[in-house]
């Protein structure tokens, strides 16, 4: 004897799968914060030295440090936007 008829199979796929895409996207909206975090950490770690670098001594080394801290803070910004717009398409998405 069959619990479900083929319809109601069908329905609790669907819903096994927008509940598991939920879940995928919470943890990427999750990984993009944590990431976006970690740039801004290094950031503010190598922003002092680089200066302090400078200082004694402007070469390549030091030019080269200071363009991949404006890299890196170009990317925090991206990462930041596609967190909102992750967190805003999150917050739209219809429940079960």
């Amino acid at each position: 004897m069959q619990c479900f008829s083929p319809r109601s199979k069908t329905t609790l796929y669907l819903n096994a799968y927008k509940i598991l895409n939920h879940t995928y996207q919470n943890g990427f909206l999750l990984f993009l914060q944590a990431t976006a975090y970690l740039l801004m950490s290094a950031l503010s770690a190598a922003i002092p030295i680089t200066n302090r670098m400078r200082e004694g001594s402007d070469n390549v080394f030091t030019d080269s440090s200071a363009a991949s801290i404006s890299m890196a803070f170009f990317a925090f910004v991206c990462l930041a936007l596609s967190a909102l717009i992750s967190g805003f398409k999150l917050s739209k998405q219809t429940y079960i």
